[in-house]
């Protein structure tokens, strides 16, 4: 269907040709703007953690950690460290190795899968850096 060109010579004409928008078209501006709003409200609100994960093997109640070297220098005394269900605060023994002192999981040939919780972050602190 082919638009002709009109001449629009008096304000009645100008109301007659103008199209109004349908209110969907509002619903659905109100949809993305509400939408954007929550996402940046949630953004601002919720914490993501920020984590190291590692390996554990235990002894005698003493969980040792092995962990990439480029993580242990983020590794402080008192950071939550997690084990399966398990959770306790890392330690270092002598040798400056972090261990995770009476932990109540089994002795021997197992090795766990850990998670040091380093810090958190919310997402719109992403923005900013």
């Amino acid at each position: 269907m082919k638009k002709e060109n009109v001449t629009i010579s008096s304000p009645d004409e100008l109301n007659a040709h103008l199209q109004s928008s349908s209110p969907i078209t509002w619903i659905a501006l109100g949809t993305v703007i509400a939408l954007i709003l929550g996402l940046f409200v949630w953004s601002g609100v919720y914490e993501l953690p920020i984590m190291i994960s590692g390996a554990a093997s235990v002894t005698n109640g003493i969980a040792s950690l092995t962990v990439e070297e480029r993580a242990k220098d983020k590794l402080e005394a008192g950071q939550k460290i997690y084990i399966l269900d398990k959770d306790g605060y890392l330690s270092f023994d002598e040798e400056n190795n972090p261990v995770v002192l009476n932990i109540d999981l089994s002795d021997g040939q197992y090795t766990y899968r850990t998670d040091t919780e380093l810090e958190k972050i919310r997402p719109i602190q992403y923005l900013f850096r």
